[in-house]
């Protein structure tokens, strides 16, 4: 369903590669250049440290550094981010999912069009973050905005303690193609003092891992969007759509 309004966070859009796909000691090719800088023309480069797990077959587990680039809508509120085995892009303004594909994939195929051999990915994710807010004074009321199904400990909760700090439930499932991760509830950014503000989290983190084909990449993401965009709508109710109906 379409919404004049979101009440997004975040929303990022992510593929990692099982090995090096460019080498950042050189500048960008120029195709790969031009397609990002089509929608994110602010450029920055910074090193970032890596710190290698136990399990990692490096033996030296002192932190790394690895170059990052970095690319910015002029107001900042879209980066897109690339490095030796990653890119990502990242929006704090949600223009909606056709506009975050198209330059996520223009991307992405110029980045794939530059080795003669398919690279391996290792995962593609997709996820959003939602921050809701509801008029009222009581922070642990959600009638009519969402799903009674997901208050149910919240509500349980409330009447046992009034000293309730956070309530979130992390729910993971595996769809065989693809992983889906659900978080939701009231996180409280005063925690460990008690709930006050009227905040509600829906989270959705839906991927794949492993190797996706080239040509296979578009629907993959579209099935990953369309899995979220579904639990979304089974989450919310009548008030929340209406809210996100008017443009404000």
């Amino acid at each position: 369903m379409k919404y004049m309004r979101n009440y997004l966070r975040s929303v990022i859009v992510r593929v990692d590669f099982l090995a090096p796909v460019l080498d950042m000691s050189k500048s960008l090719p120029e195709t790969l250049q031009n397609a990002i800088i089509r929608d994110f023309p602010v450029p920055e480069r910074q090193e970032i440290q890596v710190q290698f797990g136990p399990i990692s077959i490096v033996r030296d587990s002192s932190p790394r550094k690895t170059i990052m680039l970095d690319f910015y809508t002029g107001n900042r509120t879209g980066h897109l981010g690339i490095g030796t085995d990653f890119l990502f892009i990242e929006e704090s303004s949600y223009s909606g999912y056709d506009a975050l594909s198209h330059s996520f994939l223009s991307v992405l195929g110029e980045l794939l069009a530059l080795s003669s051999e398919q690279p391996a990915t290792r995962r593609l994710g997709l996820r959003y973050q939602n921050v809701i807010p509801a008029p009222g004074k009581n922070p642990l009321d959600w009638t009519g905005y969402i799903d009674s199904k997901l208050l149910l400990a919240i509500s349980h909760a409330s009447m046992s303690n009034p000293g309730l700090c956070r309530a979130m439930t992390y729910l993971e499932f595996n769809d065989s193609d693809a992983r889906f991760i659900f978080q939701y509830g009231i996180p409280n950014q005063d925690y460990p003092a008690p709930i006050r503000r009227k905040e509600f989290i829906l989270d959705f983190d839906s991927f794949v891992t492993g190797v996706v084909e080239r040509q296979q990449l578009p629907n993959t993401l579209n099935d990953l969007h369309s899995r979220v965009e579904t639990t979304f709508e089974t989450a919310i109710l009548a008030k929340l759509r209406k809210a996100m109906a008017r443009d404000e």
